[in-house]
């Protein structure tokens, strides 16, 4: 006797009563996906923001275009050449024409972010030339904020910031060098306006945007969250320009460059491998290592370097060994990362360190995975 779907035979058992029940879901999914996608086009700064993660959420491949041309609108920076110390309006808001004017939910750095987080969870391998292409665009703005920052930090006294990028909350920066500043932050590589918008002399937590301001992204967070997304697709051709940024100055964008390599499978062990001697961070070392056994959890000296990072005195080592133990579920480790948690003073870290032994454990009682 021919098998038949569950489907039809509940409503073969059930009869007419529930033979619409499919249909309405079908019509519900449809319209929903159209008000993301008129959203994600056209709508205010929480409308777009939500048509990104609910497009992400579904991971349906028909958001790929939409998503990919809504990362590249307005990626290039509006400010072009003009001084930076200019005191010309940008742009005239409000009754006075002085008002201070957010970017545009099109333009802000945040649904950039959700937009590249989207992609990279829908997977398809048609949103790399999208990303790549918004990557280059956003490396270009990173490099004139770089240039810009340094040069207003030239400036201050002592001249200690003048050859470095720090994107530290409570960092001097160029928003300290305005009159009227009056948060205790000041993220550098910002969006164009943020220094205005802190200046301000009070936040309207019911003007949206506003609210997309106190977010505080940057353009770096975007290159971060592009470099995930090519991570997470796992497309050969994204390795050339993912090794484009293993030796980028910052941080916050060589880390991710790393993490994207380690995903991309074998090919990639040699250009990570090729990294060890190179990187004199230990948080990125943590990262490194992390990346080549990802591919190939053979290569025993890198293990030898986390289990060493492991015992280092800087919290933020220990977390980026406990995070890369974490997600290789080693089972020799087990030993390691109970001794860690023994010592352990931090609340936080303790409680990873328990997810990451339960992941070794595991490993212990699957088959060898390697």
């Amino acid at each position: 006797m021919r098998q038949i779907s569950f489907s039809i035979a509940l409503l073969i058992v059930a009869g007419p009563v529930f033979a619409g029940s499919e249909d309405d879901i079908i019509q519900f999914n449809q319209a929903r996906s159209e008000e993301a996608l008129r959203n994600l086009d056209a709508g205010s700064f929480d409308q777009k923001y939500l048509a990104s993660l609910y497009m992400g959420g579904t991971r349906n491949p028909r958001f790929v275009r939409p998503l990919g041309r809504e990362l590249l609108i307005g990626l290039q920076d509006p400010r072009g050449p003009r001084d930076p110390e200019s005191t010309e309006i940008r742009i005239a808001c409000g009754a006075q024409l002085n008002q201070i004017c957010p970017p545009t939910a099109t333009q802000d750095p945040y649904i950039k972010a959700s937009i590249a987080w989207a992609l990279g969870e829908i997977g398809h391998k048609q949103a790399v030339p999208f990303l790549k292409e918004a990557m280059a665009l956003v490396t270009q703005r990173i490099e004139v904020d770089v240039k810009r920052t340094s040069d207003l930090r030239a400036k201050l006294p002592g001249g200690e910031y003048k050859n470095s990028v720090v994107l530290d909350r409570n960092t001097a920066g160029p928003a300290h060098l305005r009159k009227g500043y009056v948060y205790p932050f000041s993220p550098d590589i910002h969006w164009s306006e943020a220094d205005d918008f802190k200046a301000l002399g009070a936040v309207d937590e019911k003007d949206e945007g506003h609210r997309a301001l106190m977010h505080s992204y940057n353009f770096v967070n975007v290159a971060a969250m592009i470099l995930q997304a090519l991570g997470r697709i796992r497309d050969p051709s994204s390795l050339e320009t993912i090794q484009a940024y293993l030796d980028h100055p910052i941080i916050s964008i060589r880390g991710p460059a790393i993490l994207a390599a380690g995903r991309q499978g074998r090919s990639a062990l040699p250009v990570l491998l090729a990294q060890v001697d190179k990187e004199k961070d230990k948080r990125m070392q943590a990262r490194l290592a992390r990346g080549i056994l990802l591919i190939d959890k053979s290569q025993n000296a890198q293990y030898k370097v986390l289990i060493t990072l492991l015992k280092d005195r800087d919290t933020e080592v220990r977390t980026e060994a406990v995070f890369a133990l974490n997600e290789l579920s080693m089972g020799e480790a087990v030993d390691d990362l109970r001794e860690a948690l023994r010592i352990e003073e931090r609340e936080g870290l303790r409680n990873l360190l328990v997810q990451a032994i339960q992941s070794a454990e595991r490993d212990n009682i699957l088959p060898v995975n390697y």
